[in-house]
């Protein structure tokens, strides 16, 4: 049996304002070490540790370490190259540093010829026309991951002399750090968040001619993509549809081929940001004299669980799953409606799938592991649970070592909760190797939910020890 461990978040920024003092973090720390919890996750903003180009500050990971490890507990620390600020639950506002748009734009431009874009080609576009600042554009991936490596090279150099002291090193992939598109940000769009099918995120200009590139390489010319696609490819707006509701409403992205194709290649885009991201990653820290070699490298899938369908009468009915669609994370298909066939979940699965091997393993993270089917009213058409149990398996097939989070800290208060998210993990009988709670603050400060941490605690040490 794997393995188990329960993990907890630290504040966003212990410290800043609104957030705990190191004394009140330290506090809660001791109190994790008297429960025999594992570990801590803490977030490094790249603005915070890395404020100019080959300058580096871990000041801050620093005194969080010193906190860590004078109570034997496990780091579990995130690059987080994402913006903080624009999701349910960000208390602080942490931007992308002004120097990486500057610098990726230079390298834009360097590529394609001055004059040619503006900033907004380094962010990603949805439907509604609107630029997020929230993490650089995935069609910029190539140009940006120098200083991506940069700063994960800097960490090891810097940290390696601790390596017994961490557990994990998370990679941001995207949006809020997860593996997805800012398709249900409410900062972002109007009208997209829960419990909506959000917005698509391809209508910058650097996306429309990946798009143009990708058919015509499927197809081998430009003249067979206007045939598949009955589509002329020299009026750029033609590729996207232009009214995505009506798009989705006539089901083009099913009956179509050109919508098939058009939800193939944008799934496969943060997939591929996510390819490039974690094998950067490894080459860093699995490298045979890395210090870090042999550490687990993590990344997070969220569990988008609403627009699914219902269970009726003990079978899954499926909806059209367009908030799965919207934020990247499936494609329509025929691997929807088995659990053999991974429910959809197959290729982004196989992602971390084709990492496995080296000297690091490559841990998926997947949200949502405390909520129930049918969460929240009727209308939203939610599945989580099942979600949960179809990516779990999903990952024990494909040899994936899975973890879970709560995707809402205001579900701990409930028994119930943490009764799925102990059946999920593997010593109740489901493929999930671990937990990271969100947040330990939320855990302590509630009677119920440090009840039930406890109780999940003692009960996966008993399992331990058998």
């Amino acid at each position: 049996m794997a393995y188990v461990t329960i993990n907890a978040m630290a504040p966003l920024a212990v410290g800043e304002r609104n957030q705990q003092t190191e004394v009140e973090f330290g506090r809660d720390c001791d109190a994790a070490q008297t429960i025999n919890l594992d570990g801590i996750a803490f977030d490094n903003w790249w603005c915070d540790f890395n404020p100019a180009e080959g300058v580096f500050n871990f000041d801050y990971a620093d005194r969080i370490m010193e906190i860590l490890i004078k109570r034997g507990l496990s780091a579990a620390p995130v690059f987080s190259f994402h913006k903080c600020g624009a999701n349910v639950g960000d208390t602080v506002t942490k931007n992308l540093p002004s120097w990486v748009w500057q610098r990726v734009f230079e390298k834009l431009e360097q590529k394609y010829g001055v004059g040619k874009f503006t900033i907004d080609a380094l962010k990603i576009v949805s439907e509604q026309g609107n630029a997020s600042t929230e993490y650089l554009s995935y069609w910029v991936t190539d140009l940006a991951l120098e200083f991506y490596a940069d700063a994960m090279k800097a960490f090891q150099v810097h940290f390696g002399d601790r390596k017994q002291h961490f557990g994990e090193l998370n990679i941001s992939l995207g949006s809020a750090g997860e593996r997805r598109f800012p398709s249900y940000n409410p900062g972002h769009d109007k009208g997209t968040d829960y419990p909506t099918r959000g917005a698509l995120q391809c209508y910058s200009t650097l996306a429309q001619a990946d798009l143009k590139a990708w058919a015509t390489v499927k197809y081998g010319s430009e003249a067979a993509v206007e045939a598949a696609w009955n589509l002329k490819l020299s009026d750029g707006k033609l590729l996207l549809p232009s009214d995505v509701s009506r798009f989705f409403r006539r089901r083009e992205h099913v009956h179509s081929q050109w919508g098939r194709d058009l939800m193939e290649w944008y799934s496969n885009v943060p997939s591929q940001h996510a390819t490039k991201m974690l094998s950067t990653a490894l080459d860093i820290f699995a490298a045979d004299d890395a210090p870090f070699k042999g550490i687990d490298i993590g990344a997070k899938v969220p569990g988008v669980h609403w627009r699914m369908g219902k269970i009726v009468d003990g079978q899954v009915e499926l909806s059209n799953r367009l908030a799965e669609i919207t934020a990247g994370l499936i494609r329509p298909g025929s691997d929807w409606y088995d659990d053999a066939d991974g429910r959809g979940y197959r290729d982004l699965i196989k992602v971390f799938s084709q990492l496995q091997g080296r000297a690091n393993r490559v841990v998926m993270h997947f949200t949502c592991l405390e909520m129930p089917d049918a969460d929240g009213k009727p209308a939203a058409l939610s599945l989580a649970q099942s979600l949960v149990r179809w990516v779990g398996a999903e990952a024990k097939r494909q040899g994936v070592p899975i973890k879970g989070e709560n995707a809402l800290a205001g579900n701990l208060v409930n028994e119930s909760a943490w009764t799925l998210m102990r059946g999920a993990l593997t010593t109740g009988g489901g493929d999930y190797h671990g937990l990271t709670l969100l947040r330990l603050s939320d855990c302590l400060a509630n009677p119920t939910a440090k009840k039930e941490l406890v109780k999940t605690l003692d009960w996966v040490r008993e399992k331990r020890a058998q």
